[in-house]
């Protein structure tokens, strides 16, 4: 016995079913389902996944894509909930469509769920950048790992810029570089590495041993 659907179906949803439903089948109710999902219809969606047993991996796991592409985070929410749902189907493009729309939310919640932040060269992560989005920014750099050659390039390239939002993303950048790996910390002109010139730590002009007195 399914369970009852916990939301509520609008006028749409109950001419949906009474005048449209009818009949349909197999690829036609996986169409719908996929409407459903990409307009945030949560009763139609339940339905169709309680009742109707549509698969919810059809068309390439198009729910979980679109869902995060309408920022739709109840509908999400609804998908993980049933399960099978692959949250990096596609090369991660769920969460790429979400940091692309600027859905903080969503892609928030992807990232809890596995979205894997390095996908197609960490795009997502590079679109947040490219836009100086500090807050999608700080939100894909918590979950990144190994990120520090695409952190490092990005850190050098928002150094050349004046714009405010640009430096707190610098400001994040240096956070996640100092937290990961230090050799790729930016280096101060007068640092010349955790060696220094001589292999002996950084030449400091203060810390030469004083010479003995001259006689």
């Amino acid at each position: 016995m399914s369970k009852k659907n916990p939301y509520k179906p609008t006028l749409g949803d109950k001419f949906w079913r009474m005048a449209w439903l009818p009949g349909r089948e197999g690829r036609e109710l996986e169409e719908d389902f996929h409407y459903a999902v990409t307009v945030g219809k949560m009763w139609r969606a339940e339905f169709l996944l309680s009742e109707k047993k549509v698969n919810i991996a059809s068309g390439d796991h198009f729910a979980v894509r679109w869902a995060a592409n309408g920022g739709h985070v109840d509908m999400l929410n609804l998908l993980f909930r049933h399960g099978g749902v692959d949250v990096n189907a596609k090369d991660g493009d769920a969460l790429i469509r979400a940091v692309t729309q600027r859905h903080h939310a969503a892609a928030a919640l992807l990232i809890d769920h596995g979205a894997d932040v390095s996908r197609q060269d960490y795009k997502a992560l590079r679109t947040a950048a490219a836009r100086s989005d500090a807050a999608m920014v700080a939100h894909l750099l918590a979950a990144a790992k190994d990120a520090q050659a695409v952190v490092q390039e990005l850190l050098t390239a928002a150094e050349q810029q004046e714009h405010p939002a640009e430096k707190s993303c610098l400001r994040l950048y240096q956070a996640y570089l100092a937290r990961n790996d230090s050799g790729h910390r930016p280096q101060d002109k007068d640092d010349h590495g955790p060696q220094g010139k001589n292999g002996h730590g950084p030449q400091d002009k203060n810390s030469a041993p004083p010479r003995p007195p001259q006689r």
